[in-house]
């Protein structure tokens, strides 16, 4: 995923990969910071929204920020700051405030972020606040363990008015006549994912209400061969045209 990244988002972003090692020469901790310019409007209210918007009327770089995170440009629900269990958590938080320090002097970004930390390692993290950062909440985001065998027994599982909306969904999507395809196969998604089919995704960013990062269309591609037989993508036809899709990567779990 890392390379998928950086090679398909060179043109956004810049890179690094930062390592540390005990007095034995063992790794102690690592993790990878980009750059990335950010719409600060993004949490803000609709009203607030709203001004930002007209004021980009006149100044179109207003509240774009160019951030240096600890983490990727991308939002995937976790962080990628790893620290061995015995290691100095304290210091090596400061010699990373140091070597982020001085890559956001050169490259001129404004703000530095360490992202997407879950509660419990938050409480790991108390030294930056030491150091004079910030705690805040980012986007939500949602999870759901997969311990039903198939969607059957999930819908079995609901309480019937759930299973019942669900099954009045359905009926609606047969009705409209759209069906579902499940593809895996590295060579058929290559020839199905243009850049005519990347507008379905280009359509959905612009219409959230919360705008991140836009990937680009060789983002969704490079995954595929990098992960052969392990991104799966949930196709919706209308007869014969793709009108909506999701991608998933399949990964076992050590």
């Amino acid at each position: 995923v890392f390379i998928t990244i950086e090679k398909t988002m060179a043109d956004f972003s810049k890179f690094w990969y930062i390592i540390f090692y005990d007095n034995n020469g063992n790794p102690a901790a690592c993790t990878s910071l980009s750059t990335f310019e950010v719409d600060l409007g993004i949490v803000a209210s609709k009203k607030t929204k709203d001004l930002i918007n007209y004021t980009r009327h006149f100044f179109s770089s207003f509240l774009y920020l160019k951030v240096l995170f600890c983490g990727l440009p991308i939002s995937i629900g976790k962080n990628h700051l790893i620290i061995t269990k015995n290691a100095n958590y304290q210091l090596i938080l400061k010699l990373l405030d140091g070597i982020m320090n001085t890559i956001a002097a050169k490259e001129k970004a404004k703000l530095i972020i360490y992202k997407e930390f879950n509660s419990v390692e938050c409480n790991k993290l108390d030294a930056l606040l030491q150091l004079g950062y910030l705690r805040a909440n980012s986007l939500p985001m949602h999870s759901f363990k997969a311990k039903f065998s198939n969607f059957t027994s999930y819908c079995a599982a609901l309480k019937s008015h759930y299973r019942n909306d669900i099954n009045r969904s359905r009926r609606k999507f047969e009705k409209a006549g759209l069906r579902v395809e499940q593809l895996k196969d590295t060579e058929k998604i290559l020839q199905i994912y243009t850049s005519e089919m990347h507008q379905l995704y280009e359509a959905v960013v612009q219409k959230s209400e919360n705008q991140l990062e836009t990937l680009p269309v060789s983002f969704f591609r490079d995954l595929v061969i990098n992960f052969p037989n392990q991104v799966l993508f949930t196709l919706v036809y209308k007869d014969n045209t793709i009108v909506a899709f999701n991608c998933s990567l399949c990964t076992p779990l050590n």
